[in-house]
């Protein structure tokens, strides 16, 4: 298990990308572009105040704005979370959404399938308190990797500190989005978010069953931002 920097890393086919779905990043901005549409609708068919419609519409514009960012880099090539070859797999720690990082970082693990103990998938029911006072529960998917052995230390530190990078360059007009798609789970486990990931968790799983690791029986998890959680050892 290696830790490298993008310009390290060579790829051999036949592999399989797993990237972020263009559809799911297509959505918000497809539902803000549509509720634009209807304002207007509404202004020039049903007489819709002429102020409320430039305000709901500078709103609307603000926020599509901050989803077509990830839309726009759905598109490029950047856009990819793990590769699995015949041999070897890799992981990028970075969210293809911070690409404007530096690129210099070493930000790809490559691993064999022979260091792998079992994968599983994951499902974790998050909870938490909204403005009213009640509950906004939603739904993450995970693939979880246990390994022989525990982590290399360079490989925790820089999920770790991932965290933390700030852009290099000089007009830091860009802002880094807070995604970190791969966390660690006790010294020899890696958490990956699948979340609208294609091709799915699933066809993950099931690939690296086809490689001779061990697949284990799914996992559900609840996790409370309130209370604390319990998560299973390899």
């Amino acid at each position: 298990m290696e830790l490298k920097r993008p310009d390290e890393v060579s790829w051999r086919y036949p592999y399989t990308v797993f990237r972020s779905s263009i559809l799911y990043n297509l959505i918000p901005f497809a539902i803000f572009v549509s509720i634009a549409g209807l304002l207007v609708f509404l202004y020039l068919k049903k007489g819709f105040p002429v102020a409320m419609l430039i305000v709901s519409e500078a709103v609307i514009l603000l926020f599509g704005l901050i989803f077509l960012g990830p839309l726009r880099k759905s598109f490029t090539s950047v856009n990819w979370l793990m590769r699995t070859e015949i041999e070897n797999v890799f992981i990028k720690i970075r969210s293809y959404l911070n690409s404007h990082l530096p690129a210099e970082d070493k930000q790809i693990i490559e691993l064999e399938y022979s260091e792998i103990k079992w994968v599983r998938q994951t499902r974790v029911k998050m909870i938490s308190s909204n403005r009213k006072g009640g509950q906004t529960i939603s739904f993450q998917k995970y693939i979880d990797i246990c390994f022989n052995e525990e982590i290399p230390e360079e490989i925790k530190e820089a999920v770790e500190k991932e965290k933390t990078v700030e852009d290099s360059a000089k007009n830091k007009i860009r802002s880094k989005w807070h995604d970190y798609p791969v966390s660690m789970k006790d010294g020899n486990m890696l958490r990956i978010r699948f979340t609208g990931i294609t091709p799915s968790a699933a066809k993950a799983v099931e690939l690296f069953g086809e490689r001779g690791v061990l697949v284990q029986q799914k996992n559900y998890e609840i996790k409370d931002t309130t209370g604390s959680r319990l998560l299973p050892h390899c």
